[in-house]
């Protein structure tokens, strides 16, 4: 049960709620460590590993505490609170892979595993083909939208990790029923990976097909090359027919290129706040914060303000952004350990099954490194490589003199840190009400279900965040109870989240809808310092200047903000109004 858990972790979704995704994946991977937990040892992580994770550990803590929001950014944001919430459950799964997938374990063990791989690769693909076609099972109207795992590249990475998890298996010669599956899973994963449209994918994909091709043993190793180069050629092939995914490879499309453009600007940026922030970084998920005194200035007049970036988009600045010099260093140590035990067990590790899923692992890690360096990381994607590096390092069991009153105290946390994921997911209900009763104006029933939300989740930061950001759209409609509802949210989060500049932009719209225009043009003031290069800060102080009088500043800041396209319609409005050309 515990091989199925961890392996069926990507598909893991709460209908109804307000972002479907991140939590529940957690929560079933934290499940399939506690029955990974009462499972019969069949390996176990080497001193090593867990020495450098450890210390790992100590740092990614230490930065969390001299990060500017200490207790939010030790838990983790929303949405995919990658903090020590997120962490625990990491490394717990890798852990579970360890003891259930060790190198004790059956033959039929990595059958099972290699089965789930399957079902999983074939339901992605699934709905990947329906969402291609224009249909959503799952709700939604973006253009890409990630399947089950809610983000186009995050399920093109799962697809890709897939791919190389399933393509050992189908070239085997074995049972003709474990061939089919296998292969059927293969072309899925291959599939998703093609849907999903992402460029990062598609290159992980072929290399990981490559590293499966290449790691086999020279008895095999033609054979293997000729399945896994006859695998990469259909997925190019794929790639090319499919109208989306070729115009985004060959550049055809336009936002594929404005993607290029921006990763390079917003990979500049970072490394200007990587280096003002040297040693410790600026936290975990401190990112989201500290980024918009970084904003380059390009993206005044080419970027959408409604957007709000929480990574670097690139898996080397988030370990530097998130720990520093020091955190980065014990990750190139912690990386070099993984990697000599993983080659230890793939070079000892007898033709068959349990080879096969070790390559298939050691591929996966390698798709996730080369698709991570123009994404962030994810409970999805970590979902899929998480057990299988867990086996990929793992050591032979010995027991312990006295193992019971260890097990009995991890037993204990997996069942708490379970209980704590289950109450944090159903608390995605109550903000999904509270966000729908917001747009359509109920503001008492919204108040009413976030407060709700909050109960269930008092260690989230983001949940008072997440409900001033829903009272927004009815505030600028002029709505006075909305603008008071976003305005006692926004304080709310501004306690928590101090210097937030998200939070700190809905309270000076809140400001300005309860008729209180000089305190909003004061705290605009300071926000503009901090993030030079905001239109959205440059239009709401623009608007505050002119309710309090000051209309030649007024005007400065409303020029400001008119060149970003998203919002130049409404600066120019007005500017025609401050200046008495228009109404």
């Amino acid at each position: 049960m515990a091989i199925v858990l961890l392996g069926a972790a990507p598909l893991a979704f709460l209908p109804g709620g307000l972002y479907r995704f991140a939590l529940p994946k957690l929560a079933v991977l934290a499940v399939g460590a506690l029955v990974a937990a009462y499972a019969a040892p069949r390996g176990r992580l080497p001193r090593s590993v867990v020495t450098g994770a450890a210390v790992g550990c100590v740092l990614f803590v230490t930065a969390a505490l001299a990060g500017a929001a200490p207790l939010a950014q030790l838990v983790g944001r929303w949405p995919r609170y990658e903090g020590v919430l997120g962490l625990v459950v990491y490394l717990s799964a890798v852990w579970a892979g360890a003891r259930v997938l060790g190198p004790q374990s059956r033959p039929q063990d990595f059958g099972v595993a290699v089965r789930v791989a399957a079902g999983v690769a074939v339901i992605l693909a699934a709905i990947s083909v329906a969402e291609l076609c224009g249909l959503r099972p799952l709700g939604g109207d973006v253009a890409r939208p990630g399947a089950l795992l809610g983000n186009a590249t995050d399920q093109g990475i799962v697809g890709a990790c897939l791919a190389a998890n399933l393509v050992g298996p189908a070239l085997r010669r074995q049972a003709r029923l474990g061939r089919a599956v296998a292969t059927l899973g293969l072309a899925a994963a291959l599939v998703t990976v093609v849907a999903s449209g992402s460029r990062a994918a598609l290159l992980g994909g072929l290399i990981g097909l490559g590293v499966v091709g290449l790691a086999q043993p020279r008895a095999h190793r033609r054979r293997t090359l000729a399945g896994t180069c006859a695998s990469a050629a259909a997925l190019v092939a794929l790639a090319l027919v499919v109208p989306g995914t070729r115009s985004r490879v060959t550049g055809e499309s336009p936002l594929a290129v404005t993607t290029i453009t921006s990763r390079l600007e917003q990979w500049s940026a970072t490394v200007s706040l990587v280096r003002d922030h040297l040693w410790l970084g600026v936290g975990p998920s401190g990112f989201v914060e500290a980024f918009p005194a970084y904003r380059p200035l390009s993206w005044t007049v080419t970027q959408n303000p409604a957007g709000v970036l929480d990574s670097p988009h690139n898996w080397v600045l988030q370990v530097l952004a998130a720990g520093g010099v020091a955190l980065a260093l014990c990750s190139v140590v912690l990386a070099a350990v993984v990697a000599s035990a993983a080659r230890a067990s793939i070079v000892e590790a007898a033709d068959g099954a349990r080879r096969e899923y070790l390559v298939g692992g050691a591929a996966g890690a390698v798709v996730v490194a080369v698709a991570g360096l123009t994404h962030f990381t994810s409970p999805g994607i970590v979902a899929v490589v998480a057990a299988p590096l867990g086996t990929l390092v793992a050591a032979r069991h010995v027991r312990a003199p006295n193992p019971r009153p260890v097990i009995v105290f991890v037993r204990g946390g997996m069942a708490l840190l379970v209980a704590v994921l289950g109450v944090a997911c159903a608390a995605e209900i109550p903000l999904a009400r509270g966000a729908a009763a917001a747009a359509r104006g109920d503001v008492a029933n919204a108040e009413h279900d976030f407060a709700v939300a909050e109960h269930l989740r008092p260690w989230d930061a983001d949940v008072p965040l997440i409900a001033a950001q829903s009272f927004v759209p009815e505030t600028a409609a002029g709505d006075k109870s909305a603008a008071q509802a976003a305005g006692r949210w926004s304080a709310r989060a501004l306690d928590r989240l101090p210097g937030s500049i998200e939070a700190g932009s809905i309270h000076v719209l809140a400001l300005l809808g309860v008729g209180k225009p000089e305190a909003a043009a004061d705290e605009a003031s300071v926000l503009v310092v901090v993030s030079t290069t905001d239109p959205y800060l440059r239009l709401l102080y623009g608007l505050a200047l002119a309710r309090s009088g000051e209309p030649t500043r007024a005007i400065e800041e409303l020029r400001l903000a008119s060149q970003n396209p998203y919002l130049r319609e409404l600066a120019q409005r007005a500017l025609g109004v401050v200046m008495g050309s228009g109404k």
